[in-house]
């Protein structure tokens, strides 16, 4: 299953980006992230987790350290103090453009090898 690509969408704070980083090694695969752009967390309805500051240092740590394609998204949660956004409150944005993420992703990894160097 190695040539089947991973996609994961889910809530836009710390604690999801370390779990999405942690998979990622476990199986030893990129995960691609979909519905979740840091424009989407800025404009999203944040919530204040309830340990908020360590909330905000694991988003310091994952803007350094996590996912290449989440640490954007980590160093945003990161400057607003930890402060999460959850994915149900972004289906109006994510749901319309959700086929067209994963078709793109197919299609990314149909692209024989080669040709993506």
């Amino acid at each position: 299953m190695h040539d089947i690509p991973i996609a994961a969408w889910c809530g836009l704070d710390a604690y999801e980006i370390r779990i999405l980083g942690d998979l990622a090694q476990r199986v030893e695969r990129d995960i691609t992230p979909v519905g979740m752009p840091p424009d989407f967390y800025l404009n999203g309805t944040k919530y204040r987790p309830a340990d908020q500051a360590e909330s905000q240092r694991i988003a310091e740590k994952m803007a350094n350290e996590g996912p290449l394609n989440l640490r954007d998204l980590a160093a945003m949660i990161a400057r607003s103090e930890g402060l999460g956004c959850e994915q149900e409150t972004l289906y109006d944005e994510v749901l319309p453009t959700l086929a067209g993420q994963l078709r793109q992703l197919e299609d990314a990894e149909s692209t024989p090898r080669s040709s993506k160097r």
